[in-house]
């Protein structure tokens, strides 16, 4: 699974994706954008999981006219999409490979705010959805749920990061996308991830990107690019070895 870290303020979302695309080993096939624009809704479209959805979903999403309209039509397009890929796999795919989670973020009638909302194909509780949304309270698979104010998935210690909490509006409105957003994207960095073919590496890499959404329109900013290289695995510099993190958590499960 990749890394979004989704920013709620009064005036605007803001997603920081990262663009690292790879092969069932962890190694890098391409590095581009995570982040589709949905023209006719204005909203934006970001992908985690399993690569295969983004161009269905970002046609069948865009037919789409407004925010509220997307996520109503989200159970049944995230539906038909999973079993587009099972007719297509006959069913002879990981789990891994066949899952994926969607956030979409634009302004909401219904509302009346600048909203994000996530939905995942995992079932409740997946243990092969550790870093995702799956374990919340009230999940059920394929229904979509308003994203918390400030959000991180995989998630990391932002209050340690940053010194502060982000309990109320007013203090998710005074974070600082490009600083903030980069710090907390770097932790997500260090954060391993399980590949197609079930095995722990790193997966957060290829560049930073900010997309945000607000009445002013839709910008992008390349907060950083990683030096990652197609056709290798992402080994974040001063992060754990890949080995060292098996063994630890080998015997974490072995406890």
């Amino acid at each position: 699974m990749s890394s979004i870290i989704i920013i709620q303020k009064t005036d605007a979302v803001h997603l920081i994706t990262d663009g690292a695309f790879y092969d069932a080993e962890g190694r890098v096939v391409d590095v581009r954008s995570k982040v589709a624009e949905l023209d006719r809704s204005g909203c934006l479209l970001a992908i985690r999981g399993a690569n295969y959805p983004s161009m269905p979903l970002a046609f069948l999403l865009g037919l789409q006219p407004n925010f509220d309209a997307i996520m109503t039509a989200l159970p049944d397009t995230l539906r038909s999409v999973l079993q587009m890929f099972d007719i297509v796999t006959a069913g002879d795919a990981r789990c891994v490979e066949r899952h994926f989670e969607v956030t979409v973020a634009g302004w909401s009638d219904e509302r009346q705010a600048w909203t994000a909302g996530i939905a995942s194909t995992f079932q409740v509780r997946d243990p092969e959805d550790a870093q995702g949304i799956s374990h919340l309270d009230g999940y059920e698979p394929f229904m979509p749920l308003l994203a918390a104010s400030a959000c991180c998935m995989p998630a990391v210690d932002g209050v340690g990061l940053l010194g502060r909490t982000f309990n109320r509006q007013e203090d998710v409105d005074g974070l600082d996308p490009v600083t903030e957003g980069l710090l907390l994207h770097e932790a997500q960095r260090l954060v391993v991830g399980v590949t197609g073919d079930g095995q722990i590496q790193y997966l957060v890499g290829g560049l930073a990107e900010l997309v945000t959404i607000s009445a002013a329109g839709i910008t992008r900013q390349l907060l950083r690019r990683w030096p990652d290289q197609i056709g290798e695995l992402i080994t974040p510099e001063g992060a754990e070895p890949v080995e060292d993190v098996k063994a630890r958590l080998a015997l974490q499960m072995a406890a």
